[in-house]
């Protein structure tokens, strides 16, 4: 696996470097030109914000023009005498490949994915038992969770190769130390690698953190409430491919070995549906004050951050890498990163909970096929609005019983209908239906309003 130094050992035969090292021009071989991008990037961090245009490049670095041949603009520099090694056409991640490899096509790709902190090779590593302890209490004493979650951990460090289908979703009191798993990944994977994303960033479309990412970790999640958001990012965990949208700038793919841990302060943060098979989720039970402040300061601060200002760095964190590696890596099952996560007794409620009366109600509805939800209708929003009152007293003028409504394959849309704007809903799971439904709401003329009119509920059924 390639490790963060491997660009100081970059053998570059330009014509004004000697001994490369000790030369002022080296500070240009820390940059690689992509020609997809057009941009000089940093070698050992190209998702950084430092990019720079070939104009931009040589004003940054016009003080080292002297040491260059005469009239040689430092992006000529790289472009000619290190295109070998710092020219690539575009940026990609790929465990176990070179920093620099061909791809398929020929093509020069770098290579972005980051490494594994290496254990440090002759130090006398502690005990990894606190931090087993500590999973073992916070998993409510359940050796299987625990077990599961030490799997996941491993899988990622060094099996990476192969993406892992569903994320870690673990809830509970605020502060009782859930979050040490995601502290102790930090200080096992290249600081580029470990990303910390907002929940609506992490939703957003654009999704420009993901590339260079292994590791994200979302906290408060309880906003995924909205579970019609939640649903468009499923491919997040099994599209082997992912498009990268950076504001203002062309779409662009990059292979997908992100993994994610989910934390949240509250029960049931997100929705779950029956068929889930990208979280495993538990509540934990324990709570900050059972434990204390001084527990939580000595696990962290003395014993699992490397990076403590004391002394000596603290190495707890590269003895769980350990006991990972020779431990629980040789017993991971070959099929734990393809196969559906364990249904736990926490998942288990979360799915019931978000099959309320209104869930309940709706699937009785499209399942009966009669009414509101005969095959080929459309109807008001007013008049679901109605039935739903009227069959389990929920008003649905609550965002999360609209996103319910919205998950269930209901649309709504604003549209006018015999003169008047109204809030019209169908059934988008008939895709033929929805798809025609579209074309005759744009078809003005009479026989396209009276063709639009023969599917319309209340043009026929009851009023509500």
């Amino acid at each position: 696996m390639t490790t963060e130094n491997e660009w100081e050992e970059v053998a570059t035969n330009g014509p004004a470097v000697t001994n490369l090292r000790n030369e002022p021009v080296y500070e240009l071989t820390k940059y690689i030109y992509v020609i997809s991008r057009s941009k000089f990037v940093l070698c050992h961090n190209p998702s950084s914000e430092k990019s720079y245009s070939k104009t931009q490049f040589n004003i940054k670095n016009a003080h080292l023009e002297d040491h260059l041949p005469d009239g040689m603009a430092p992006s000529d520099y790289i472009l000619s005498q290190c295109r070998d090694t710092n020219v690539v056409n575009h940026i990609d991640m790929f465990p176990k490949r070179p920093l620099i490899y061909l791809d398929e096509d020929g093509d020069k790709v770098f290579n972005v994915f980051p490494p594994n902190i290496p254990i440090p090779p002759d130090a006398d590593l502690p005990d990894p038992q606190p931090f087993l302890d500590h999973l073992f209490w916070l998993y409510n004493e359940n050796q299987e969770h625990v077990d599961h979650v030490l799997m996941w951990m491993a899988h990622v460090l060094y099996k990476p190769e192969k993406r892992i289908i569903h994320g870690l979703l673990t809830s509970g009191d605020y502060g009782n130390g859930k979050s040490m798993i995601a502290d102790v990944m930090e200080a096992l994977i290249a600081e580029r690698g470990y990303n910390k994303v907002a929940p609506h960033i992490f939703l957003d479309r654009f999704a420009d953190w993901i590339e260079g990412t292994r590791l994200a970790v979302v906290e408060e999640v309880e906003m995924f409430e909205q579970g019609r958001n939640f649903d468009k990012i499923k491919e997040n965990f099994s599209g082997n491919r992912f498009s990268v949208n950076p504001k203002g700038k062309p779409t662009r793919k990059i292979n997908n070995f992100v993994h994610y841990l989910f934390y949240s302060n509250h029960v049931n943060p997100m929705p779950i549906m029956v068929n889930d098979r990208r979280l495993w989720y538990v509540h934990t039970r324990g709570t900050a004050a059972e434990k204390g402040s001084r527990y939580y300061d000595w696990l962290f601060d003395e014993f699992l951050d490397p990076h403590a200002n004391k002394p000596e760095p603290k190495l707890g964190c590269f003895a769980v890498a350990k006991y990972l590696r020779d431990k629980i890596l040789p017993i991971i099952p070959e099929t734990f990163a393809t196969t559906p996560p364990p249904v736990t007794q926490d998942k288990a409620r979360a799915i019931l909970s978000y099959k309320g009366d209104l869930e309940e109600l709706i699937e009785d509805e499209i399942e009966s096929a009669v009414g509101l939800f005969a095959p080929r209708q459309f109807f008001r929003w007013k008049s679901l609005k109605s039935l739903v009152k009227e069959s389990t007293g929920i008003s649905l003028s609550h965002t999360k019983h609209e996103s319910t409504i919205q998950r269930m394959g209901i649309t709504r849309k604003r549209c006018k209908i015999n003169g008047k704007l109204e809030d019209i809903c169908w059934l988008e799971t008939d895709k033929e239906f929805s798809h025609d439904l579209e074309a005759m709401f744009k078809d003005t003329t009479n026989a396209g309003r009276e063709k639009l009119m023969s599917h319309f509920y209340e043009q026929n059924g009851p009023q509500f």
